[in-house]
């Protein structure tokens, strides 16, 4: 009996190893995008976690702020601090950029504007750009 749970416990293990490294590739930790109607600026993150204008962190499976204004021209960074990937993914279409954990995107918004996105993996996961 005990051989069978060390031997569940041992491919549970592996399983979850598997799962875990597939949700992130950090090939290409940071890079910008941009698109006519997108666009950010950012800084890093300041201390204390509390974000800097123009960045949006994903932490705790969040958006934080998920509200953010910008002028127009500037650089929106997002930094994923959870330990998993999550996407930016504008609901108009106007990007879609994997966050792979630790790493951050930066969109530059060029066009006055709302603009609407989300975590493709995680829907319940929403925020709003406006841009002025």
């Amino acid at each position: 009996m005990k051989n069978k749970v060390r031997w569940f416990v041992s491919m549970v293990s592996v399983v979850g190893l598997l799962v875990f490294s597939s949700c992130s590739n950090s090939s290409n930790p940071t890079s910008s995008y941009g698109s006519g109607s997108g666009g950010s600026s950012g800084g890093g993150s300041g201390s204390g976690g509390n974000p800097s204008p123009g960045t949006v962190d994903m932490i705790y499976t969040s958006f934080t702020p998920s509200n953010l204004t910008v002028a127009k021209g500037s650089i929106v960074t997002w930094k994923n601090q959870d330990g998993i990937t999550h996407t930016t993914t504008s609901d108009a279409g106007d990007w879609d950029l994997s966050v792979p954990s630790g790493t951050s995107k930066t969109v530059t918004f060029s066009t006055a504007g709302t603009f609407k996105y989300h975590c493709s993996i995680h829907s319940y996961m929403t925020g709003t750009i406006v841009v002025q």
